[in-house]
């Protein structure tokens, strides 16, 4: 997939005020059953506060957390969510929603 075609797949959010804001990327929305499970939304989430980086280079980063293959130092003040398709997340409504996608689906096996 090509960063063009990612961009354009991803879904963006804003969250409160500028430098007091959050921004939330989300990327793999799919709906479906495996073993009679339902599953709906999203697989990725990456977000931070806004004053600490860019739209373009929080979705170039998470671009590459996706797709590339080498490893991706990710800076101390960007989360980064990624589950299986069974527990796919909705989009949260408030930037506390955030926090809550952090709390319950990055395990220590799936925190990055």
């Amino acid at each position: 997939m090509t960063k063009k075609e990612f961009k354009e797949l991803a879904s963006v959010h804003m969250y409160g005020k500028r430098s007091n804001g959050m921004i939330a990327i989300y990327y793999d929305w799919k709906q479906g059953e495996i073993d009679g499970n339902i599953f709906v939304g999203f697989k990725y989430a990456i977000f931070t506060r806004q004053g600490n980086i860019t739209q373009v280079k929080l979705l170039k980063l998470f671009y590459e957390l996706i797709f590339e293959v080498s490893e991706v130092d990710l800076p101390y003040y960007v989360t980064f969510v990624k589950v299986s398709d069974i527990n796919r997340f909705k989009v949260p409504i408030t930037s506390n929603g955030l926090n809550h996608l952090d709390n319950i689906y990055n395990e220590a096996e799936n925190h990055y």
